[in-house]
């Protein structure tokens, strides 16, 4: 039998049980967003790494369709990363900030970008603090704001680098700029090929 060892943090194996708005549960989860951001961007990492190569190797077949599908796909997940870069110094805020914003019975303007960021990124991945903050914002300032950036696709008040990059409008110059450079990657990677089948 394959024995198999699964490591989970303590708010990954804990179910979501907390029933109204609870400010030790708020600020523990609110702790646990970066390392929710990190194991989530080592994920799109390695997607990345996938979608490069795909894309490479329909450069290499030169068919059309498939670079310009594979190179979209890309690009696509080149912003996400760019998105989890945005989304560090708004989360850092957050945590700073905690107990004044746990104390607050109305969205505190000071920090509403950050907030309004939090709920729209948790749309788009499924993180165990992500999802237990957003529960808790509903608790104390009502499910309707969360709504507003989770169900109706609301992005005032959110960060707009986050926006720019997690629904990014790629346009024809891009595939063609990107699809320009992983070739040069090739042809730079022959030549290092060759010199170092010279020195041997």
């Amino acid at each position: 039998a394959t024995t198999e060892i699964y490591t989970l943090s303590l708010h990954d194996a804990l179910p979501i049980c907390v029933k109204s708005w609870n400010a030790n549960e708020f600020k523990t989860q609110v702790a646990a967003l970066t390392d929710d951001l990190i194991a989530e961007y080592l994920r799109l990492k390695e997607k990345i790494d996938h979608a490069m190569e795909e894309a490479y190797h329909a450069c290499l077949g030169g068919d059309k369709e498939k670079i310009k599908t594979y190179t979209t796909n890309l690009l696509i997940l080149e912003h996400q990363a760019k998105a989890f870069d945005a989304m560090v110094p708004l989360v850092k805020n957050v945590q700073k900030n905690v107990k004044v914003i746990a104390k607050s019975k109305d969205v505190p303007s000071e920090y509403e970008t950050e907030l309004a960021s939090i709920l729209y990124f948790s749309k788009f991945y499924s993180m165990p603090a992500f999802e237990r903050v957003k529960t808790q914002l509903g608790f104390r300032f009502g499910q309707k704001y969360v709504d507003r950036y989770v169900m109706k696709d609301k992005t005032d008040n959110v960060n707009e680098e986050l926006v720019e990059n997690m629904e990014p409008k790629i346009k024809k110059g891009e595939v063609k700029e990107k699809s320009k450079e992983l070739m040069k990657q090739d042809r730079k990677s022959t030549r290092l090929n060759s010199s170092h089948d010279q020195i041997s």
